[in-house]
């Protein structure tokens, strides 16, 4: 498919075209989000509509709708027919609801509460500090307690991305040496679900808040692998469970920043055993100009929740003020993730 976002409006150089292309990128972002806050998708998937007919069923105005409509179309997202019919597309598809690889939680995640953080970019720059505080008035877990709707977005979001990710995981690294794996800021159980049920010997302890592996507890009963999975309660800031031989953080030390990233480590490493390994599941920003999710979820991670995306010179650094050594990185092929192992250093 060519780029759905090229443009071509009267500017002479190629460069200053892209760069018009770039600018106004942001303003196909929000038809999308009003796509799917609208439901406009979940309204499509069993045949087409006009504009009026989805304005009547979403309550909003049917020329308004009609020209987001039309511009979504423009970039593949949505089809509209020569009666006026708008249909999905393989693109639009990713906003159904319930659709398996749906990005509808994500969309008003990301282009919803969190989209006002990128206007205080600037601010964040100047002054290093989170922007999300600035906006909100309070911290990005605060805001969630208290803002339910936005709070079941977001973790419904990092669910649907996690999925194909943790599937990665299971399939590329072999974690057939653990017999015993604790997941650290666990969440609801699905990693260590999975590796539990691709390695049979393991048994596995999803460790996060008391509040969290008490609605984890369901999950788990209902896996059918409640015996070999245990769960536990309390903060990686004070302990975690001591003498297993995997230790897993996924997607937890980008949430920091560098001080708080070595407390975190400095836990793990008096819970661990010489023979013990941690594996920590990041992205990791790549050297030179590419191009790389790392680079701009660190971006991500300033304005929201003051933390960081690191290089793996970066991770080594604060393994070593822990008193960890690096022993290996492992690349699964996607930027979203990769595996960096530590063990106690000697």
């Amino acid at each position: 498919m060519e780029n759905p976002v090229a443009l071509t409006p009267t500017i002479s150089s190629s460069d200053a075209s892209l760069m018009f292309n770039l600018s106004i990128s942001h303003w196909y972002s929000c038809c999308i989000y009003v796509a799917a806050q609208l439901g406009i998708a979940d309204e499509l998937e069993h045949g087409g509509k006009t504009a009026a007919e989805l304005a009547e069923k979403v309550n909003c105005d049917a020329g308004a709708l009609y020209r987001v409509l039309r511009a979504l179309a423009g970039i593949h997202v949505f089809k509209e027919d020569e009666t006026g019919v708008f249909e999905l597309t393989p693109l639009a598809a990713t906003l159904r609801t319930h659709a398996p690889d749906s990005m509808r939680a994500w969309i008003l995640t990301v282009i919803g509460h969190r989209l006002p953080l990128w206007t205080q970019l600037l601010h964040s720059v100047k002054t290093g500090r989170t922007a999300f505080s600035e906006v909100y008035g309070e911290p990005v877990w605060e805001y969630y307690k208290h803002h339910k709707t936005d709070g079941h977005n977001f973790i419904k979001a990092m669910e649907n991305l996690t999925a194909p990710v943790i599937q990665k995981i299971v399939t590329v690294y072999d974690f057939s040496p653990f017999h015993t794996i604790v997941d650290v800021g666990g969440g609801n159980g699905t990693l260590i679900l999975n590796i539990l049920e691709a390695y049979p010997h393991c048994t596995g302890v999803v460790f996060d808040e008391p509040y969290v592996v008490k609605v984890t507890a369901e999950k788990v009963e209902k896996s059918g692998l409640a015996a070999r999975c245990t769960l536990a309660g309390g903060s990686f800031f004070e302990s975690v469970p001591a003498g297993a031989d995997a230790y897993i953080l996924k997607n937890i030390l980008h949430d920091w920043n560098d001080e708080d990233t070595v407390r975190i480590l400095k836990v793990c490493a008096a819970a661990m055993t010489a023979n013990s390994k941690l594996l920590v599941f990041e992205a990791i920003v790549p050297e030179g100009n590419t191009a790389h999710y790392a680079k701009i979820n660190d971006i991500n991670m300033l304005l929201a929740q003051g933390g960081r995306e690191r290089t793996e010179k970066d991770y080594a650094g604060l393994a070593a003020r822990a008193g960890l050594a690096f022993v290996n990185t492992t690349y699964i092929g996607l930027e979203a993730c990769s595996i960096i192992e530590l063990r106690r250093a000697v």
